[in-house]
């Protein structure tokens, strides 16, 4: 259930979680260029609602994170967890980085006719070297999927994963979009993302 794997999360990957914490404040100020206090409020105050109200589940689920992070003597409160999945959703207008490149091919494409799926992660260290964790997820409802994750997140970010319904996905950056998100009326990439990997039964 949600809650449950959520603690399960936080219990067990605490240790990284305290990383993660040591990490956000260098993101938003080197990559966003945010202040840590005008960025953590924008995800309170535009993106919190969202996810509370919008993705019952998903809240659920950070809550569980919190909790079992809390339980492993790590203090990860839900509004950072909120925050730090939601970095990808708050770059910048034309700040937003050149970073992975991926394909997927299939068919006469292929030597066998099955699906090849690559993906390059280019990213800065401090990034990259958090994107260290494969998670296998089997929720109640939906579909089981596997994904490359970091401490914290509910979706991937790097955009890799592997679905039982049969989809599977990786991610390209495309930057220099002149697009600058309006959440009161939209909705947050990663519940997007991970709505689509659970609950999706066709492209």
């Amino acid at each position: 259930a949600p809650y449950e794997r959520g603690y399960a999360h936080g219990f067990l990957l605490a240790r990284e979680l305290k990383t993660a914490k040591q990490t956000l404040p260098f993101i938003v100020r080197e990559f966003l260029k945010m202040d840590l206090a005008e960025y953590m409020k924008r995800c309170k105050n535009e993106i919190g609602p969202i996810v509370k109200n919008k993705y019952p589940e998903l809240y659920s689920e950070l809550r569980g994170i919190s909790t079992g992070a809390r339980d492993a003597g790590i203090s990860v409160p839900i509004a950072f967890l909120i925050a730090w999945n939601s970095t990808m959703s708050l770059y910048p207008r034309n700040v937003a980085p050149n970073r992975c490149s991926a394909f997927i091919a299939t068919g006469s494409a292929t030597e066998s006719g099955e699906i090849v799926m690559a993906h390059n992660t280019h990213t800065d260290f401090v990034s990259g070297s958090r994107l260290n964790i494969i998670m296998h997820v089997e929720p109640t409802d939906g579909h089981s999927f596997v994904m490359q994750t970091s401490p914290g997140y509910i979706a991937s970010s790097t955009d890799w994963f592997l679905c039982s319904s049969g989809i599977i996905g990786c991610e390209t950056t495309i930057t220099k979009v002149n697009f600058e998100p309006d959440f009161k009326k939209g909705h947050p990439y990663f519940c997007r993302i991970r709505s689509a990997m659970q609950y999706a039964k066709t492209l």
